[in-house]
């Protein structure tokens, strides 16, 4: 079977609940895998906007080690500082009256335990050092629209 990643609170292609926005409960969506490689080490959670005004807006980066179980709390998880400036989970917000954005949620199978970035390393950086390191990728793809 080919790697699969979801989550445990809407599928793909839907309407993100408001619980996950910004604007709502800004709580990220517990991720769920299965299939990967015996390989992998770690994986990493990258959310995006790629529907911004300017470019793709990164709303989220973390590092969920292999045991890590659906729901688990991701405070002491590996994480890269986010396009709005913090560490923090930025969930999904678009600006009111440009309808709904489309976002996605990639889960990377990595052959590595641990990226070499530091704690002010932005996502974009991130992804530029596991480049290298990526066994596995899958994502979800869901849209928002702020009301």
């Amino acid at each position: 079977m080919a790697f699969a990643f979801s989550n445990l609170a809407f599928g793909n292609i839907e309407r993100i609940p408001d619980k996950y926005v910004r604007d709502g409960k800004n709580v990220l969506p517990p991720p769920v895998w299965r299939d990967a490689s015996p390989q992998t080490k770690n994986f990493m959670l990258v959310v995006e906007g790629p529907g911004a005004p300017m470019a793709t807006f990164h709303y989220r980066s973390v590092y969920l080690p292999e045991r890590t179980t659906a729901g688990a709390k991701t405070e002491s998880l590996g994480h890269c500082v986010n396009d709005l400036g913090n560490p923090n989970h930025g969930g999904p917000q678009p600006p009111k009256g440009y309808g709904a954005h489309d976002y996605h949620f990639r889960l990377a199978a990595l052959d590595v335990v641990t990226l070499h970035c530091d704690g002010k390393a932005k996502v974009g950086e991130m992804l530029e050092q596991a480049k290298p390191h990526i066994i596995a990728a899958a994502e979800l793809g869901d849209t928002y629209e702020s009301e």
